[in-house]
Order: structure tokens, then sequence, then C-alpha cells
């Protein structure tokens, strides 16, 4: 036998969340969930966001200024002189 009840309301259905998938590589995916961007290593950045909120930082506006001065010049030259060979973590 099986039953079933009428006219009692079901609960409501669990709000699914959906937002922008942001990659290093700068592709973006917009209208994912959490779990399904970070299966696919994407930084998921919120409910509700789309690919213009993704911020990774961008390209450098000015990649030879080595010790971020605002300026280019000889003290860049010795900045990397001073730390060539250096190991990065």
């Amino acid at each position: 036998n099986q039953f079933f009840a009428v006219g009692i309301d079901a609960d409501p259905c669990p709000k699914v969340e959906r937002g922008a998938c942001c990659f290093a590589n700068g592709e973006c995916w917009e209208n994912v969930g959490p779990v399904h961007c970070d299966s696919n290593r994407g930084l998921w950045i919120g409910d509700g966001t789309v690919c213009d909120d993704c911020n990774l930082g961008g390209p450098d506006d000015c990649p030879t200024d080595t010790n971020d001065d605002g300026v280019v010049n000889v003290d860049d030259l010795l900045h990397v002189i001073a730390t060539f060979g250096n190991v990065c973590p």
C-alpha cells in the first residue's frame, strides 16, 4: 500500500546559489554554483555576481617599475641586480 497526503504544503525548495566563477587565465563562467566552480579549480565570487565582478589582479600597468616607486629609472635596474639569484617562495 502507498499513501500520500492531500492539501499539505510541501517545504519550499532550497535557494540555489548562482554566480560568477573566475579563472586565472581570464576565463569566466556565469550562473554556476560554488561546488561546480570549485571542482573546476575556479574562484566562485558569490551569489548573484557576474563576470564583470571578477578581479584577479589583472596585468601590471608598469612591470618595469620593479621597486614600485612609480618611476622607471636606474633604481629599478639596481633593484633587479640586487635581487638577482634570490629564490622565490
